[in-house]
């Protein structure tokens, strides 16, 4: 049963009738490794903790910081982008929080496709944080991602069932999602 604004049979609830808000949210932020656990420097190179790039840890670890707030539960997932574990994440958690760069790229066509078949089945709301295109100085010529346009796409399509936006990582990546028919709205 719903209560609408039509409804005759609505009285707004005075403060003794109100609902409590959750305790928390359980969020589930997608990363590397989770920043909050101290590792060695040897530990990180020989892991490789960092993905071979200092500048997405900083990145994730600065989402990390800003969704950590009093209401939050933020839980690491680490583990590799995998459909079979949509059921266990539409049970535990609230909300799915994938920071990305340069993700719009052949060369990382295949985690996008993982990425795209884990959200589609995903029930719960998913915030995706920074995606990028990369192109880069020699052709930045957005035609270099026709290959994998359908890819793109379909990611696109994936998150914008769950989530009113897409964070985006610049102008060009902009430029580039509106030129294949994505806008404002």
């Amino acid at each position: 049963m719903s209560v609408t604004s039509e409804s005759r049979d609505f009285e707004p609830a005075g403060p003794d009738q109100l609902v409590p808000a959750p305790e928390s949210t359980r969020i589930l932020l997608r990363a590397r490794r989770d920043l909050t656990k101290h590792a060695s420097p040897a530990a990180v190179a020989q892991k490789n903790l960092i993905g071979n790039n200092s500048g997405n840890t900083i990145f994730t670890h600065a989402v990390h910081r800003v969704v950590s707030t009093a209401g939050a539960q933020v839980s690491v997932d680490a583990a590799p982008e995998n459909v079979a574990r949509a059921g266990e994440i539409n049970e535990k958690y609230d909300q799915y929080i994938v920071p990305l760069a340069n993700a719009f790229r052949p060369s990382f066509v295949e985690s996008l496709d993982k990425y795209s078949a884990l959200i589609e089945q995903l029930k719960i709301p998913v915030v995706i944080v920074g995606v990028g295109v990369q192109l880069n100085a020699e052709s930045n010529n957005p035609e270099r991602l026709e290959p994998v346009r359908q890819n793109i796409d379909r990611f696109m399509r994936a998150v914008l069932k769950r989530s009113p936006s897409v964070g985006v990582r610049g102008e060009t990546t902009y430029n580039y999602l509106r030129s294949i028919g994505y806008s404002d709205d």
